[in-house]
């Protein structure tokens, strides 16, 4: 699905360069679709967020059908 998704480094790349303010993660931990651990993307998201610099709050992890206001 590479041609379609981003890793989770490259979403921490397009963030920046976008000059985000916030961004979520989307679609993980829906459908086992690949060999890595349903939770590894978060893992991966983490890493790349701590290697950039930002914080949790400006790039969140939402669990599955929780929702965020404001």
């Amino acid at each position: 699905m590479a041609p379609m998704h981003l890793t989770p480094a490259e979403a921490v790349c397009a963030h920046r360069d976008t000059g985000a303010r916030r961004s979520l993660a989307m679609h993980w931990g829906t459908f086992q679709l690949t060999d890595e651990g349903r939770d590894e993307p978060v893992r991966a998201l983490a890493l790349a967020r701590a290697a950039a610099g930002l914080s949790a709050d400006e790039f969140r992890v939402l669990a599955p059908g929780e929702s965020l206001v404001g």
